[in-house]
């Protein structure tokens, strides 16, 4: 078996509604999965009623060596996705990156998330800060406004980019 330090993280879009399934093969091979969810309420006949749902359909985060993103690309091509360069080669997600993005769309931060719309091309450019402190403390990302509102952004280049409202200047430092 490789060692855990050969495991790098890497970004997946699963069609045909196989994410589950996905997921469960990814996790019976001692591998980490993440997918970024949310919980939204309804009422429904004076009820609330929860229920969680992807941030980002389709999307998922796996933490496995580069033989099993190879074996994985190979034995489920038609219905798995692997992000990668544009000449299709997988590309590892830093674990610093990962962090961060983890961070702001677990929930219980109590901030509003939101994926932009918006192609990534656009939040290139601006300052790079660090939370200090606070519930998002340690995420890294890029400060901009999104209509009229001061967000931190939190991009994995080429994957997705997640907006966090309400988080205070004074918890943030540039890096």
């Amino acid at each position: 078996m490789a060692d855990s330090s050969d495991k790098k993280w890497y970004a997946l879009r699963v069609f045909k509604n196989r994410l589950r399934y996905v997921k469960s093969q990814v996790e019976e091979a001692g591998n980490e999965t993440y997918q970024a969810l949310k919980t939204i309420d309804t009422f429904n006949g004076g009820s609330i009623k929860y229920k969680v749902v992807p941030l980002i359909p389709a999307l998922l985060f796996i933490k496995v060596t580069p033989a099993y993103i190879e074996k994985l690309k190979k034995d489920r091509y038609d219905h798995v996705l692997v992000y990668g360069t544009p000449e299709g080669k997988p590309e590892p997600i830093s674990d610093e990156h990962m962090e961060a993005f983890i961070l702001v769309t677990s929930p219980g931060g109590g901030c509003e998330v939101s994926v932009p719309e918006d192609g990534m091309e656009q939040y290139r450019k601006g300052d790079p800060v660090r939370v200090i402190a606070g519930y998002y403390k340690g995420a890294t990302g890029v400060v901009r406004r999104i209509k009229k509102d001061r967000k931190l952004l939190v991009a994995i280049e080429g994957v997705a980019v997640v907006a966090v409202s309400n988080i205070p200047l004074e918890f943030l430092e540039k890096i």
